[in-house]
């Protein structure tokens, strides 16, 4: 199952392809970006969800250099295989754990709205609201541009409140740093559940 999170794309590359579309294009505005899309597709099926699901945006050639289904199908068959889709790690400040505070993400400097509780918090404080903090590791297995698959037995290691709790903090507000921080949680958020 491809799960899309769509917001005013075309998807006719993804035609003739096992999809859910979570489609916000007839909303105001993308409230929580893909991460309250892929969060609200686990929450509402997590009493049956398919044996492996791929999480993507609905225009990939922005990351990825083209819209090619192959792309989507390969990180599906890593997933059946390992359990989710082969991560990458870097150094590079834009993963680090307090990335939101370098000048290029001037934004999130300067808009405490773009944050649940209005005041700006580093990457590094956002995880440890979630996990230990000696868990916290650097370099941090990353899925860029939030486009991954993992297999529903990882999924489902965490219970339903831990996706509807993460849901809440995504939804504040159009463009949520925590939707920024989502896409740097999710390859260790799954890869710790396999280990564990």
């Amino acid at each position: 199952m491809i799960v899309v999170a769509k917001y005013k794309e075309d998807i006719e590359w993804l035609k003739g392809h096992d999809c859910t579309i979570i489609d916000k294009s007839l909303e105001h505005n993308n409230v929580g970006r893909e991460a309250s899309s892929y969060l609200s597709f686990i929450i509402d099926n997590y009493g049956d969800l398919p044996e492996t699901c791929v999480f993507t945006q609905a225009n990939i050639a922005d990351h990825c250099g083209s819209n090619d289904i192959n792309i989507l199908l390969n990180l599906e068959a890593q997933a059946r295989e390992y359990g989710l889709s082969k991560p990458t790690y870097s150094t590079d400040w834009v993963w680090g754990p307090d990335f939101n505070l370098h000048p290029d993400y001037d934004g999130m400097l300067k808009n405490p709205d773009m944050y649940q509780d209005g005041k700006v918090i580093t990457f590094y404080e956002f995880f440890k609201k979630l996990f230990p903090t000696h868990l916290f590791p650097y370099p941090m297995p990353v899925y860029p541009h939030a486009i991954f698959a993992v297999r529903r037995d990882i999924i489902l290691k965490y219970p339903l409140q831990f996706y509807e709790r993460l849901i809440k903090i995504t939804n504040h507000h159009k463009c949520p740093a925590e939707a920024y921080f989502m896409e740097r949680l999710w390859a260790y958020m799954f890869y710790y559940q396999k280990h564990l």
